[in-house]
């Protein structure tokens, strides 16, 4: 992560599902600019109900998270600004980062 980054808004949806023998199931969590957390999982297996939580991170593990997706390169191929998806055989998985506060496609 370049220096002065520290400022610049950070939003990151990672999301993975399918829809199969117990309907729609997935595991998303999001962190989002303000600091907050959220993670859903969904399971029907044996009537399981979802799994809904939101906390607030400080803005040290806002900034390791940050780092981890900088140093892991996982956008190294695309631009900040966009969403790019890579399809599994029976499902889907999504991973959405951006920087900056231009982020009106969320």
């Amino acid at each position: 992560m370049a220096e002065g980054e520290d400022n610049v808004e950070f939003y990151l949806r990672y999301y993975v599902g399918h829809k199969g023998k117990f309907g729609h199931e997935f595991l998303e969590f999001e962190f989002r600019p303000d600091g907050k957390l959220r993670y859903a999982n969904n399971s029907n297996y044996k009537n399981d109900t979802m799994i809904r939580k939101e906390v607030f991170l400080t803005p040290a593990v806002i900034k390791e998270c940050r780092r981890i997706v900088a140093d892991s390169e996982a956008t190294a191929d695309f631009k900040f600004d966009r969403i790019f998806i890579i399809r599994v055989w029976y499902g889907g998985i999504l991973l959405g980062v951006f920087y900056g506060a231009d982020n009106e496609g969320r």
